[in-house]
């Protein structure tokens, strides 16, 4: 890791190359984010610190083992947080919304696709990502990882089948367009 400030590709390449962990990675970005002189109290409104050593490390071991999901597998990645998950704060990337209680629940969306996930042995993000992709219009998927291990599940969205049941249920979820633009300009930091 030599580049003082390095790209995804570059770092992809240190991890290939050994010249780097997973976990070496991850601590870097936690310095990083844990700097003073730096952006990242303001950047970042909720780290999982513990989660991300614990994918570092599981990437790890699985490259030494000589399986890597993708070149991306092991990198570190940051997410914003839009829906309600039972016991945590939804911030949606903004501290202005830090006074509010955790939610006691989750939001529909999510307690629907982890029914859906759960009857296939998938994770939730796993269902969302499978269900757009089957769409014959999307030419891109955006990934909201926050961890290695989110990206690697992610990735194995690629393998999972959806069947009509599954379909019909992720289709009675989706929000049309003009109904998310009028929701999301009535949040507070919009």
């Amino acid at each position: 890791m030599s580049d003082l400030k390095p790209t995804v590709l570059g770092l992809a390449g240190d991890l290939a190359a050994g010249r780097t962990t997973s976990r070496a990675l991850v601590e870097a970005a936690l310095g990083r984010i844990d700097d003073q002189a730096g952006e990242g109290g303001r950047t970042f409104t909720r780290i999982y610190a513990r989660q991300a050593r614990a994918a570092a490390d599981a990437q790890d071991q699985l490259r030494k083992a000589g399986y890597v999901a993708s070149p991306l597998a092991g990198l570190p990645v940051s997410i914003k947080d839009l829906f309600d998950v039972a016991g945590e704060v939804t911030l949606a990337g903004s501290r202005a919304l830090d006074d509010r209680p955790p939610a006691t629940h989750d939001a529909p969306i999510v307690a629907r696709l982890r029914t859906i996930a759960a009857r296939r042995g998938a994770d939730p993000s796993q269902i969302a990502l499978a269900f757009v992709l089957e769409h014959p219009f999307v030419d891109v998927v955006l990934s909201g990882a926050a961890t290695v291990a989110q990206l690697h599940a992610h990735v194995q969205a690629l393998d999972v089948t959806l069947d009509d049941e599954a379909r019909v249920a992720l289709a009675e979820l989706a929000e049309p367009p003009a109904r998310y633009w009028e929701t999301r300009g009535r949040l507070p930091w919009h």
